[in-house]
């Protein structure tokens, strides 16, 4: 008995003396994304497209500035409205970019520059700009004109005409509002006009989606989905906005102080995402975020798109 006991003291000793197993190290957790982020900029942006990765963008006094979407570096200036000339407004095409200035567009090589004129010597400045994955198209300042532009080229073709055209561009159509008229046509690829819609109250904001067009008019302060030849009333009251865009069954749009979606089948009534802004002047959707641009609080404002956004 003396013995048994002997032996069950030294495996208790011998347990109570072995170094305990390792504790297991927590997981690593992913940090969470702030649903919204502001970074301020030096001047009040006023365009803003995404490219290759970077924030592009034209402020107030002309200037074009650049920054990396993650903000890894300050934002910084490429050009302004002496070198080499005031810039107006910045769209993609493709992965590149280009901006419209004095009767000429720039290109801007991303991401540091430089910024290039591609010497169009166009009859008058740029007003409306709208790209895709090939052309850039604008109407002009005090003209009726609607050119095509392949920049690649530096080819430019007269595409149509139009009072005080309001543009679009989906697959390769032209689409075109004419805030004086109040009408809508698209131009296909072959240049064949198919009419859409008339009797438009003063259309200023025009998006293409699945096919279907959609339209901001001033008079009746509205936004509209076009269905044969008439609007379909998705929202209203909304102030006068000069932007929609369209992504994914939502059109996005801003008033002085907000910026909202609204649902493309009219599903629900309009969803604020931002209300404190002071004129909003930009958006670009992507896929895991939106980006506004709110010009006179001199920012860039993120809204990360989770479930549900």
């Amino acid at each position: 008995m003396i013995a048994r006991a002997l032996v069950v003291a030294a495996l208790v000793a011998s347990a109570c003396t072995s170094a305990p197993p390792p504790a297991t190290p927590p997981s690593p957790r992913a940090p969470i994304e702030p649903a919204r982020r502001d970074i301020t900029v030096p001047t009040p942006p006023v365009t803003l497209v995404i490219a290759r990765g970077t924030l592009v963008w034209t402020d107030i006094a002309g200037a074009i500035y650049t920054m990396p979407v993650d903000g890894s570096r300050p934002p910084r200036e490429l050009s302004n409205q002496h070198a080499p000339s005031f810039a107006f407004r910045v769209v993609r095409v493709g992965d590149r970019v280009y901006a419209s200035t004095k009767r000429d567009l720039f290109e801007v090589a991303l991401p540091d520059g430089p910024v290039t004129p591609l010497g169009l010597h166009l009859a008058e400045t740029p007003e409306q700009i709208v790209a895709d994955s090939e052309h850039v198209y604008v109407t002009l300042f005090q003209r009726d004109d609607v050119l095509r532009i392949d920049p690649s080229q530096r080819a430019v073709e007269k595409w149509a005409e139009a009072k005080k055209g309001v543009l679009a561009v989906a697959d390769g159509v032209l689409y075109i509002a004419s805030y004086t008229r109040g009408t809508l046509v698209e131009i296909r690829r072959d240049r064949r006009v198919v009419p859409r819609a008339s009797n438009l109250p003063h259309p200023t904001a025009l998006a293409i989606g699945d096919g279907r067009a959609f339209v901001y008019t001033e008079l009746d302060r509205m936004i509209g989905r076009i269905e044969g030849g008439e609007p379909v009333e998705l929202a209203r009251d909304l102030g006068n906005g000069d932007r929609l865009v369209y992504d994914a069954r939502w059109l996005y749009t801003y008033t002085a102080t907000q910026v909202l979606r609204v649902p493309a089948d009219g599903s629900r009534p309009p969803q604020v995402l931002a209300d404190d802004l002071v004129a909003p002047r930009a958006i670009v959707v992507e896929r895991d975020a939106i980006w506004i641009a709110s010009r006179d609080q001199r920012k860039l404002v993120r809204i990360a798109r989770r479930a549900g956004l």
